[in-house]
Formats: structure tokens, C-alpha cells, sequence
């Protein structure tokens, strides 16, 4: 199971804004345009996205803390039933907490939920998938067409695995259960038989078209809509999208990581638009104007206050990001350029400057 708090490098009470603060330090650490070639960097740059949004989301940190103290692996109850022995009898893990459907748990945040009987209609396998956006769309949003590789219902069989025309036979590995159980240390797992695959029985003869598994690969073309404000690493829930269900069942959903190419100048905070710009700071001082190219191809001319210190923050309202009705503003951060090296005249009006200033 991983370790979502030690992926951010905070606590397990880290605050919302502590947990933000970790994301953007390690995706701007690990984001593939600083890091080009690097697997490394990239794999762990997914993992920090994974734990931004399992912790980010009250619910699912809840459920994944929950998770965690018990010992019981995070996204594991699609083809499980984990029980407990006690004494020779074996007990679900809900009455370890309190009653708690696991089988709840899990269904909430990967649909479909546990295992039970091969006659129960259950939820199609939920499938993930990436897309990479640029920013520009990540701020407007848009649509993204992607192809995603998915099992579908075979067509000549129906889902049974059986070729037209023959009988089927009750499973001799599972009895016509549909699992086998497995006693692993102190747990007992129920596993889908690999004979039937949770079938319960099995045909004289396989299906010619898909093997006997009931299910071909295909591919499907999805359309995906970014909402305007979309950040990096945010997962987008497309629902029905997902694997066929079993036995009648509903289909599983499509979950869509979004990784937002580098937008150096900006960056999306709730429904502000930030942007980071640097000056010299004789502008600071003595006042300026800065053109900025806004992500909707309009250059805004931002005024500098004379004065102005490092780390200022200026408010440009109504050009964030537009939700609905609601638009958030643009919010300038002002950093400071210190030139490297000056002239001599220059030095001089430095000292000079420096001694007015120490009289004040």
C-alpha cells in the first residue's frame, strides 16, 4: 500500500493548505518539461499527483486513512473478499470497524465493490488512463480525444466464453461458486476461480472469438471535457466509460488524470489566476508598467506601484478563471532582478541611495 503522506513528505495531520504546499513544491520538482527523459522523475511525479488527490478529497483521505490503519491495501476489493480467522471462524473486516462495508468503501471510490456470487450482477472494472494538456486549455478548458484500450462483450459468445451451440459444464475447480478460497497466514482470501473466471461453469468447447474469457480487446474513442481551472495532477471521473459489467451488471467508470504542460508565467489556485513575474527592482522602487499575455490572448498592462516590495501581491479583478457565472481574478506576484553586476556610475548612485535611505 502506498504511502501517500510520505509520497507529499508531510503528516497525517497536515492541513489542506500544507498538503497544496507539498504538491506544487514536488510537481514543479518532478514535472517531465524540468526533467525530459527521466522515468524516474516522471513515475514519481505521478505518484505525487495519485496522493494530491486521494488526500486533496475529504471523502477519499477519510476512506484511505481508514484503509490504512487497518492494513488493508488501498483500491484492493475488486476481485478480493478479505476475512479474518478467529479461532477457526472467519469474520468479514467491517466488524472491525464498526460494521463498515468494505465492500462500500471500495465501491465508492473504484465502483464495482467486492466480489459476492457469480450470479450477482456486479460493476464493470473501472478503467485509468493520462492526458497531457497545455495549459492554456487547463485555464479555458476545452475538449481532448483520447483512445482508450478497453474489454468489451464479445459478440459471438455473449459474455459466456462458450462457442454457440455447446453445453456448459458446473466448474470442477470451484464447484460452480465462481471463487476458490485461499488461506494466506491469519486471512482467508476468496478469489475469482482462474478456471471459470468467476463463471461457475465451463463450456465444452471455448468461444473461437475471444478464447473462452467472455470479453475481446478493442479500443474506444473517448471525448474528454476539461473544465476551465483544471490543475495538474486532477483525476476527472467520466462515468459508464468503463469495462462491461458482469451478469448483467452496470459498467465500471474512466478516470483521467490530467498532467497540465508547464505554464512558467502562470498557475491555477481555486478560481484565481496567478501569475509570477520578475523586475528589476529600480522598477520596484521607482514604479513602472508590466505587459503581461494573459492565457486568453489579451496583453493586460499591469501597473507597478512605486515602492513596491518583494513578494507583493496585485489584484487584477475578473480575469481568473471563469466557473459558471463566477469569474476569479488575476493575481500578479512580484519578484525582484538584482543585476549581477553594475558600473562603477552605478555603484555610486547605489551608495549614494544607501546613505539617504540610512537617514530616514
Amino acid at each position: 500500500m502506498k504511502d501517500y503522506y510520505q509520497i507529499l513528505g508531510v503528516t497525517e495531520k497536515a492541513s489542506a493548505d500544507e498538503i497544496k504546499k507539498a504538491y506544487r513544491r514536488l510537481a514543479k520538482k518532478y514535472h517531465p518539461d524540468k526533467n525530459p527523459n527521466d522515468k524516474s522523475a516522471e513515475e514519481r511525479f505521478k505518484q505525487v499527483g495519485e496522493a494530491y488527490e486521494v488526500l486533496t478529497d475529504p471523502k477519499k483521505r477519510e476512506q484511505y486513512d481508514l484503509m490504512r490503519k487497518g492494513g488493508i491495501p488501498f483500491g484492493a476489493g475488486r476481485d478480493y473478499r478479505w476475512q479474518q480467522t478467529r479461532g477457526g471462524q472467519k469474520s468479514d473486516f467491517g466488524d472491525l470497524f464498526g460494521g463498515i462495508n468494505i465492500g462500500d468503501i471500495f465501491s465508492d471510490l473504484f465502483g464495482g465493490g467486492v466480489h459476492r456470487s457469480r450470479k450477482t450482477p456486479q460493476k464493470g472494472n473501472d478503467l485509468q488512463t493520462t492526458v497531457d494538456i497545455p495549459f492554456n486549455t487547463s485555464f479555458k478548458g476545452g475538449q481532448k480525444s483520447i483512445v482508450v484500450p478497453i474489454q468489451e462483450t464479445c459478440p459471438r459468445c455473449g459474455g459466456t466464453g462458450a462457442e454457440p451451440g455447446t453445453k456448459t459444464n458446473k466448474c470442477p475447480t470451484c464447484g460452480g461458486r465462481g471463487f476458490i478460497n485461499i488461506q494466506q497466514g491469519m486471512y482467508a482470501v476468496q478469489k475469482v476461480c482462474p478456471t471459470c473466471l468467476g463463471k461457475g461453469s465451463i463450456s465444452e468447447r471455448k468461444c473461437s472469438a475471444c478464447g473462452g474469457t467472455g470479453t475481446i480487446q478493442t479500443q474506444r474513442k473517448v471525448n474528454v471535457r476539461i473544465p476551465p481551472g483544471t490543475v495538474n495532477g486532477q483525476t476527472l471521473r467520466l462515468r459508464s466509460l468503463g469495462s462491461p459489467g458482469f451478469f448483467g451488471g452496470p459498467p465500471g467508470d474512466l478516470y483521467v488524470t490530467v498532467y497540465v504542460k508547464s505554464g512558467r508565467t502562470f498557475e491555477i489556485e481555486g478560481d484565481n489566476l496567478i501569475a509570477h513575474i520578475t523586475i528589476p527592482f529600480t522598477k520596484a522602487l521607482l514604479g513602472s508598467k508590466v505587459k503581461i499575455h494573459h492565457p486568453i490572448g489579451k496583453t493586460i498592462t499591469v501597473k507597478i506601484p512605486p515602492g513596491t516590495k518583494p513578494g507583493a501581491k496585485l489584484r487584477i479583478s475578473g480575469m481568473g478563471v471563469a466557473r459558471g457565472s463566477h469569474v476569479g481574478d488575476l493575481i500578479v506576484e512580484i519578484s525582484y532582478k538584482i543585476p549581477e553586476k553594475i558600473s562603477p556610475e552605478q555603484e555610486e548612485i547605489l551608495k549614494k541611495l544607501d546613505k539617504e535611505m540610512a537617514g530616514i
